[in-house]
């Protein structure tokens, strides 16, 4: 199988090497970032199925036999069973749902008989030539297969609209899921590739979707932590809760972070609230603004419990006791 004679170049050989490269790739990244985060274990094992099936591929669309790229294509399937049931154990780990590990191990039972039906050639029965390669033909147990595939892979995508109809989420966190909803149903369009399979013409383009699929998460994962409680997924759900009124001014004076409670009293939405001089709710406590440019840096306290008015819309007027506290960055400013 090795002997160089029986290959040539293609170029679906090299998009499916590259994709597979770099899909491993991020799976380690993710796992090396958090290896004890269980979600970053699973997006390893995700990717670690894909990205196996991507590279066993490339031998397989460069074999100039039959014979030689069957082969291939039965070990690529072995990547193939496994990327359903290590997609669901990603989500229900990503989103805490009850009795996962027992979901997890069925979903895993339930396919792995599949590796059996692949090499006596149940699932895959041969291959057929197309003008760019070769490619596998389904046998008698690869509809059975799907049925199971895209069943879970449905799983997968109900679990994220369940999530989005959370009324307790954040903006951040919504924002975040949306952002995964999408990228999981672009990566079925990955799916179109099981038509040729059955005799279907279609250029194999799985590869594309699955890679950006797996980027987006990883990208998540990397760069905001993904479902960590950190500041800036608690902080939202922190303000928009607080009972207190608030206010966070910027250097001008002007309303850049309010929250429910405050827009309520005023008579106001928060979009009105926003970006608004503080001179207009708070008339007499405006000149603290040119006060607060001028202290010492190692001083944060601008005001405590003074007693003051509220403006509010309709003219009306209510009592407040405010405090005040000048946020710096880390270098004092």
């Amino acid at each position: 199988m090795p002997d160089p004679l029986n290959y040539a170049f293609s170029a679906i050989r090299f998009f499916y090497g590259f994709a597979g490269v770099i899909v491993f790739a991020l799976g380690i990244r993710v796992l090396l970032h958090d290896s004890r985060s269980p979600f970053n274990r699973w997006f390893f094992i995700v990717t670690f199925a894909v990205g196996w099936w991507m590279l066993f591929a490339v031998p397989a669309f460069s074999a100039l036999t039959g014979a030689v790229s069957f082969f291939w294509h039965k070990i690529s399937w072995i990547g193939v069973i496994f990327i359903a049931p290590s997609a669901y154990a990603f989500t229900l780990s990503l989103f805490e749902i009850p009795r996962a590990q027992l979901k997890i191990f069925f979903s895993y039972v339930l396919f792995a008989p599949f590796l059996v039906f692949l090499f006596d050639d149940s699932l895959v029965s041969g291959v057929r030539e197309f003008p760019w390669a070769f490619h596998p033909q389904a046998g008698p147990i690869e509809p059975i297969f799907l049925v199971f595939f895209f069943a879970y892979m449905l799983l997968v995508l109900w679990h994220h609209f369940a999530a989005l109809r959370d009324p307790t989420l954040s903006i951040l966190r919504r924002s975040q899921i949306r952002l995964l909803t999408l990228a999981i149903c672009v990566a079925y369009v990955a799916s179109f590739d099981f038509l040729t399979n059955f005799n279907i013409h279609y250029y194999p383009i799985g590869f594309l979707p699955l890679l950006l699929w797996t980027a987006i998460l990883a990208y998540a994962i990397l760069e905001y932590q993904l479902f960590h409680v950190t500041l800036a997924v608690a902080a939202p759900t922190i303000i928009d809760t607080m009972p207190a009124y608030l206010f966070v001014l910027n250097t001008d004076g002007n309303i850049i972070i309010t929250n429910a409670s405050t827009a309520s009293i005023l008579g106001l939405t928060l979009g009105d609230v926003l970006g608004v001089s503080i001179a207009r709710f708070l008339p007499d406590v405006a000149h603290l603004i040119f006060a607060a440019r001028n202290l010492p840096r190692e001083q944060t306290i601008l005001l405590r419990n003074r007693e003051s008015f509220l403006r509010c819309s309709g003219r009306r007027e209510i009592p407040v006791s405010l405090s005040a506290t000048i946020i710096r960055d880390p270098h004092g400013i």
